[in-house]
């Protein structure tokens, strides 16, 4: 019995390790693209944004992903606005939110993105959101590896000129949460 047991602890350890080291190394690729929105709520398909389309200069980059009827989501946004208004001007750190659906997370089958579109320009027009917002289906927030709504990624270009997770919030988040990755 104590063997099983030891092997048992000797395999979650070794899980455990390797799940640490991979988050480390996590990066996102530049070429995936999220998709805006127009001023009546619409996809905007002329209107994306991707880490390819970030300027040379940018260092930092902030992504926060949200739901409409979100309650921590609804929480952050003092926050996300102070955050916004501090770095808009910036070209060494951008912020961006993409918005999705509280059902898209579980849902077997992907949701349709104009249906989201309009759920979050309602959201967005309602809070009086300042910053742009662009939208994600199932199958983004599954690539991203989302596991729920508010969620966070602090992204940082590193010398190999990759951009490393170097953060990762899975709930809301505070203006210092943020300001302590920016010099």
């Amino acid at each position: 019995m104590k063997k099983k047991l030891l092997s048992a602890l000797i395999l979650f350890t070794s899980l455990i390790m390797i799940s640490c080291s991979r988050e480390k190394n996590l990066y996102w690729q530049p070429d995936e693209i999220f998709p805006g929105m127009n001023s009546q709520g619409g996809v905007e398909e002329n209107n994306t944004i991707s880490l390819k389309k970030i300027p040379e200069e940018t260092k930092i980059v902030i992504i926060n992903f949200f739901a409409p009827g979100c309650m921590p989501c609804i929480n952050e946004l003092p926050d996300l606005t102070n955050i916004y208004n501090k770095i808009k001007d910036s070209s060494e750190v951008k912020f961006y939110a993409i918005g999705s659906s509280l059902n898209a997370i579980d849902n077997p089958e992907p949701l349709i993105l104009s249906k989201i579109a309009s759920e979050v320009y309602k959201f967005k027009n309602d809070y009086k959101i300042p910053y742009p917002v662009y939208l994600a289906d199932t199958t983004k927030l599954k690539k991203f590896g989302v596991t729920g709504f508010p969620e966070t990624f602090i992204l940082i270009k590193e010398n190999d000129q990759k951009w490393h997770v170097k953060r990762r919030y899975i709930s809301s988040i505070k203006e210092n949460d943020i300001f302590i990755y920016i010099k």
